[in-house]
């Protein structure tokens, strides 16, 4: 028995509950501009762990 507080056939927000391909889409560009600079700040970590182990070994 319902009290009338719950209407299931009540018309869904657009957007409600669901991503549209606007979301996806900018989700997607924005994971892949992250991606790209996680790949970047890898390589420049690399870098600096190269340099700092020649500074080292040069020194000793």
């Amino acid at each position: 028995m319902s009290d009338g507080s719950e209407d299931d056939d009540s018309p869904r927000v657009r957007g409600e509950g669901h991503s549209t391909a606007r979301d996806v889409l900018l989700a997607g560009v924005a994971q892949a501009l992250l991606a790209g600079l996680a790949d970047e700040t890898a390589h420049w970590i690399a870098q600096f762990a190269v340099w700092l182990y020649e500074m080292l070994v040069s020194y000793l």
